[in-house]
């Protein structure tokens, strides 16, 4: 009934559908789920224990609770078939619980589970931030819920790279921006630090606008978590791009993998980290730490 649901919405949800897509009797689906309501509870569910199971995994594999914190809200995204079908059925299940107290307290119930896990990533990633943390939370989920249902209505209007793109923006606002009620009432922020600027090689221009290229991978650079300014250093006509840090790793060149610099899988990384010293640092040595810098277009 999971792809009944995600294909056919709450009102396509059907005894007979289900039994159709089954290959079964609708008496043997009746037999299993008394009626409509049975049916998208189970379907709720089954979304939930699918998603706790993959940001369970996320979450360990991540290095660090900040890690963990992205993986697990970048990994909600609708941007492959699986979890688009899991947004549509959240979708669904969302218009059917409008109607139905029951329905409505299993969303809400699931819903709160996810908050709850994004905010004691954050307790635990940004102590400094533990005052207001469901507060933050509440933003992050805000943001993952409401890019993943404009994505299940408009799936070749919200690309992989927008989604992600508007995620990381969030996150970016929410780990390192004041608290919200500091901002009521203000015309700006006077004491606001002045950008970053991290330079390209013109050839990134298009990647970079296009949202391909997300990573930047620098040596001795400092590279810092906030707001940033993009330059392409020879291009011909690229203005300086609006745009933000938002995360940072440190890795050894030595023992870099494809995976920690964003590279394609089966990258000979030997040859990337040549690539690197001939083309920006001639005087990086092997066992040299680089930062892995997490990037996106707009401003926090």
């Amino acid at each position: 009934m999971f792809g009944t649901l995600a294909d056919r919405g709450p009102t396509g949800l059907t005894l007979r559908a289900v039994a159709e897509r089954a290959g079964c009797t609708t008496g043997l689906v009746l037999h299993t789920f008394r009626d409509k309501r049975a049916l998208l509870l189970h379907a709720r569910d089954l979304m939930h224990e699918r998603t706790r199971v993959r940001s369970d995994a996320l979450e360990a594999d991540a290095p660090d609770a900040g890690s963990a914190l992205r993986a697990v809200l970048l990994g909600a995204l609708p941007v492959d078939r699986e979890r688009l079908a899991e947004a549509r059925v959240w979708v669904g299940f969302l218009a059917a619980a409008l109607a139905d107290p029951v329905l409505a307290e299993r969303h809400a119930a699931n819903s709160r589970a996810f908050a709850e896990r994004v905010t004691r990533l954050i307790e635990s990633a940004y102590p400094e931030l533990h005052a207001d943390s469901a507060e933050r939370a509440a933003a992050l989920v805000a943001a993952v819920e409401g890019v993943s249902s404009l994505a299940a209505g408009d799936p070749d209007g919200w690309t992989e790279a927008r989604q992600v793109a508007a995620v990381r923006t969030v996150i970016l606002a929410v780990t390192t921006g004041s608290a919200p009620e500091d901002d009521l009432g203000q015309g700006g922020d006077m004491d606001a630090p002045t950008p970053d600027t991290i330079h390209f090689h013109q050839k990134h221009h298009e990647a970079i606008v296009s949202g391909e290229k997300v990573t930047t991978v620098r040596w001795n650079e400092s590279v810092a978590v906030g707001a940033a300014t993009f330059v392409f250093d020879g291009h011909p006509t690229a203005e300086p791009l609006v745009g933000a840090v938002t995360a940072v790793h440190r890795y050894r060149l030595d023992t870099l993998t494809a995976e920690q610099a964003h590279q394609p899988p089966g990258t000979d990384m030997r040859r990337f980290g040549q690539q690197l010293r001939e083309n920006y640092y001639p005087d990086m040595p092997d066992d040299a730490v680089v930062e892995v810098a997490e990037l996106v277009l707009g401003s926090s």
